[in-house]
């Protein structure tokens, strides 16, 4: 193993008041399809009740659009019926315990928690989490506020290439071709699938929501297809996709969005719940090859990886078994046959992240011959993770970076990754690389805070510029190899600690 790290260390204030009229208050609840609301939190905005939509397992969500400043009241009810996995409810006056949290931490919200209500302050459009103290495990019960900022660009309904769903629930696929948008309406759903063959120029927005639970087994992973109504939304062949404003409530054991060949593509403000009781297999954003892709002011509560990207013809190799428990039944244990791609180009920014388990960011899986560049993930918060484990999956701890190999092989290369200013509120590794053909060149962590500890990060793999710049853990810059647990096996070059300046 050969190493070298460097490290290096890396007049009067004006003060001037000026006046500026208070914004205007308005607030916009998203009304629910009765099949779908939740009595379990009584939610008002300014006065204005808010209907919950129940999500999946044991999330709901509360959404609406404003501006000013919007004063958020949640009272937790007492219910009579069981959850969809025969656990009933805590009970109301145990729930918050006097001390409810709103996450992420870093907006500062602090709450006034009285008996069964928590009251507190927004200020700003973003995605929200209330919780019970020591929430943090899958099956804990949460409540989901998504304060809209105003919808914009809203399409006409009479427009010929617009599908226009109104308020209700729609029990349907919706197939999209070139040039068309799809509209969901506040209190909208769609309750089936979005599917978009060789297409361009396609726009999926509104206020709605898409609630998938299709066919998809439970006791094996076959999210990983590539195939029309098998996930919540589905692209093959597209250029220039628009999404915006949309929820999307995953609760199969399937990949949630999946591109395959898909580039050009932008995500403002959607949402993604991802929730079953087998927590697996639940991803957030799946690509096969493409790239070129944006997403920005979004927020994902998975039950795996954050976001994933594999070559493209991986999704037709993975048909034939891949053995480690992820094959299908009666097929024989062989390896997946080799496949070659390339990804590139991916901007994360502002974005708010629980994965329950798995990863922020995974490249490539199993005898996968991948190249991958120019990935960022900026200004980003992440409220909760998997705990840290004695004995870490595929070798390697749940991280912001994971590429690892369970029973093949692929000479991988992965360049001018930026991951810089993401707030990690629980201990969490940066890396968990186990590929050893891989090689990753100029990695930069810029400005992280992870509290508590880190978690064990490895690099089994080559790597030549690796950038650790004002890397916290807890209260404390990382100077070395020890401060972040990363343990080397392979070929590192270039190696640089950079703390803040003092």
């Amino acid at each position: 193993m050969k190493q070298t790290i460097t490290r290096t260390l890396v007049g009067a204030v004006a003060l001037a008041v000026a006046t500026t009229p208070a914004a205007e208050t308005e607030v916009t609840p998203h009304p629910v399809p009765w099949e779908f609301a939740s009595a379990r939190y009584g939610v008002t905005v300014n006065g204005k009740p808010v209907t919950v939509f129940f999500a999946a397992m044991n999330l709901h969500f509360a959404s609406f659009d404003f501006t000013g400043q919007a004063e958020v009241q949640v009272t937790i009810n007492e219910t009579d019926y069981n959850r969809s996995d025969g656990k009933t409810y805590l009970k109301p006056d145990e729930f918050w315990q006097g001390n409810a949290v709103v996450r992420p931490l870093a907006r500062g919200i602090q709450p006034t928690t009285d008996g069964r209500k928590v009251s507190f302050s927004v200020t700003q459009p973003g995605q929200y989490s209330i919780e019970r103290p020591g929430t943090g495990h899958f099956e804990d019960e949460v409540l989901f506020l998504f304060a809209n900022p105003t919808e914009k660009d809203i399409p006409r309904p009479d427009d010929a290439k617009v599908i226009w769903l109104g308020a209700g629930t729609h029990q349907r696929t919706v197939d999209l071709t070139s040039g068309q948008t799809l509209y969901l309406a506040p209190g909208a759903v769609l309750y089936g699938a979005i599917n978009i063959w060789d297409a361009e120029n396609v726009r999926i927005s509104g206020r709605g929501t898409v609630v998938y639970n299709g066919p998809n087994a439970r006791n094996f992973d076959s999210g990983w297809m590539s195939r029309p109504n098998w996930h919540p939304l589905t692209t093959h062949n597209v250029k220039h996709l628009a999404v915006d404003g949309v929820t999307f409530v995953n609760r199969a054991r399937t990949w949630s969005l999946q591109f395959r060949g898909t580039t050009d593509s932008t995500f403002d403000n959607i949402k993604v719940i991802a929730s079953t009781p087998e927590n697996l297999n639940c991803d957030g954003m799946d690509w096969y090859g493409g790239g070129r892709a944006v997403v920005r002011d979004s927020f994902f509560r998975t039950a795996d990886d954050i976001f994933a990207v594999h070559p493209e013809q991986a999704s037709i190799a993975l048909r034939v078994d891949r053995g480690g428990g992820g094959h299908l039944p009666g097929a024989p244990h062989t390896k997946t046959p080799p496949t070659r791609g390339e990804f590139h180009g991916l901007k994360v920014e502002r974005c708010i992240f629980w994965p329950t388990v798995a990863n922020i960011f995974r490249a490539g899986w199993n005898n996968q011959s991948l190249t991958t560049s120019d990935v960022i993930i900026r200004d980003c918060d992440v409220i909760h993770s998997r705990e840290l484990r004695e004995k870490p999956w595929m070798g390697a701890d749940w991280a912001l970076f994971t590429t690892v190999i369970p029973d093949g092989s692929g000479v991988c290369e992965h360049r001018d990754y930026l991951f810089e200013e993401i707030r990690i509120e629980h201990p969490f590794a940066l890396l968990g690389v186990n590929w050893p053909e891989a090689t990753l060149r100029n990695f930069q962590f810029k400005n992280i805070q992870i509290a508590g500890a880190a978690g064990k990060s490895l690099l089994k793999a080559n790597a030549d510029g690796m950038t650790f710049d004002n890397v916290r853990i807890g209260d404390r810059a990382a100077e070395s190899l020890d401060d972040i647990h990363l343990t080397i096996e392979g070929d590192a070059e270039n190696l640089r600690f950079s703390p803040a300046e003092k």
